[in-house]
C-alpha cells in the first residue's frame, strides 16, 4: 500500500510541475544588473507599444516580468529632459523565458551583455554582418552632433553643418550595408525568427507597396516552420487584403470621362484672379487672398461681399480662419534692424 501511495504522490508532483511549466511558458522574466547605478528609476517597454513600466533600481538591479506570446523588441531607458538627447537607452530582441542582462551605467547601449535570448543572438549575427560590410557607426556622429544643436556661435554652426554632410554619406552607406546583410541573413538563417522580422520589415511601411506575389516570394525564402509564425501570417493576411483592392490605372479611370474637369455651376467666381490662399467661414463664405495682398470675402455663390482692411500696411502673404470665424494673418515687425514674426 505504501508503494502505491508513493507512486501516486510522485505522479502528482510531476503533473504539478508540468502544469506550472505550461502556465509559465509565455512568461518573460528579465533580470537586469547595472553596476554603478545603485538606485533610480528606469522605464521598460516594447517598441510596438506606447506603454512603459517604471521600475525602481535597488542595489544596481531590477527584475521585470510580463506575458510574451511572441518575440518582441524591448527597450530599457532613463529618460532625459534634454530635447537634444542625452538619455540612457538600449533596445534588443527577446522571447519568453529567463533573460539575464548586464548594462553599463554610463551608456546602456555600450556592449550590453544579454544571455538567454536566441533571437537576440541572431540579431547580433545580423548586426555583426552590417559592421563587416561597413564598419563606421552612424550613431557615433549623431552623438557628436547632439550638443551642437543648441549652440548659436558660428564655429558650432559650421561644425554641425560639416558633421551633417558626413552623416548623410555614412547613413547612405550604412543603409546599403543593411540591405546586403538582410539578403545574407535570410539566405543563411532561414530558420531564425529574426529572418521573419527582416522579411516583415522589407515588406511593410515605407518599404512596402509590393505585389502579393512579390511578398509571397520573399516569404518562400524562409523555412516552413518560420513561415507559420504570427509575424509572417499577419504580413500575408495584410497583403492579401490589400491585393483585393488593387486596380491598375486603366481600370481606375475607365468610364470616368472628364469628371476631373467638371465645374460647380452654382459658383461663379471668374472675376477673382491670382488667388494664393483660400479659407472658409462657418456660414459657407470664403476668405480669399490674391497675389496683390488683397483679402476678400466671397459668398458660396461666388459673389464679392467686401474686402478686409488691416491696420498693418506690410505685404500679407498668408491667411487663416479660426473655428470662431476670426481671420489671422502673419505679421512682420521691423525695428532697429531686427525682424520679428
Amino acid at each position: 500500500m505504501k508503494k502505491i501511495l508513493t507512486l501516486v504522490l510522485v505522479s502528482a508532483i510531476i503533473f504539478a510541475c508540468n502544469t506550472n511549466k505550461e502556465i509559465n511558458k509565455n512568461e518573460l522574466h528579465l533580470k537586469v544588473a547595472i553596476p554603478g547605478m545603485d538606485s533610480g528609476t528606469v522605464k521598460v517597454g516594447f517598441m510596438m507599444s506606447r506603454k512603459d513600466t517604471s521600475i525602481q533600481i535597488q542595489d544596481g538591479r531590477f527584475e521585470y516580468k510580463t506575458t510574451l506570446n511572441e518575440p518582441a523588441e524591448l527597450s530599457i531607458s532613463v529618460p532625459s529632459d534634454n530635447i537634444y538627447g542625452g538619455g540612457n537607452y538600449v533596445s534588443f530582441w527577446v522571447e519568453a523565458g529567463e533573460i539575464l542582462v548586464r548594462l553599463d551605467d554610463e551608456d546602456f547601449s555600450k556592449d550590453p551583455v544579454i544571455e538567454g535570448s536566441s533571437i537576440y543572438n541572431d540579431s547580433k549575427k545580423y548586426d555583426d554582418k552590417v559592421l563587416e560590410i561597413y564598419p563606421e557607426d552612424p550613431y557615433a556622429l549623431y552623438k557628436e552632433m547632439s550638443p551642437l544643436y543648441s549652440k548659436t556661435d558660428e564655429a558650432s554652426k559650421a561644425k554641425l553643418e560639416e558633421l551633417q554632410k558626413k552623416a548623410d554619406v555614412v547613413r547612405e552607406k550604412n543603409w546599403a550595408a543593411k540591405m546586403e546583410a538582410e539578403e545574407w541573413f535570410i539566405d543563411n538563417h532561414s530558420d531564425s525568427y529574426y529572418a521573419a522580422i527582416l522579411v516583415r520589415n522589407r515588406n511593410s511601411g515605407k518599404r512596402g507597396g509590393k505585389s502579393l506575389k512579390e511578398v509571397e516570394a520573399e516569404v518562400a525564402r524562409l523555412s516552413p516552420e518560420i513561415q507559420k509564425t504570427p509575424v509572417i501570417q499577419r504580413l500575408l493576411k495584410h497583403n492579401s487584403e490589400v491585393a483585393k483592392t488593387d486596380v491598375n490605372l486603366a481600370d481606375l479611370v475607365k468610364g470616368t470621362g472628364d469628371v476631373n474637369y467638371k465645374k460647380d455651376a452654382s459658383f461663379d467666381g471668374s472675376q477673382f484672379k491670382n488667388i494664393k490662399y483660400l479659407a472658409s467661414f462657418s456660414n459657407g463664405n470664403i476668405c480669399a487672398l490674391d497675389a496683390m495682398g488683397t483679402v476678400s470675402i466671397i459668398s458660396p455663390e461666388g459673389k464679392h461681399i467686401r474686402n478686409i482692411e488691416f491696420e498693418n500696411k506690410s505685404q500679407i502673404n498668408a491667411i487663416a480662419v479660426s473655428p470662431d470665424d476670426k481671420i489671422y494673418v502673419p505679421n512682420v515687425l521691423k525695428e532697429k534692424g531686427k525682424v520679428q514674426g
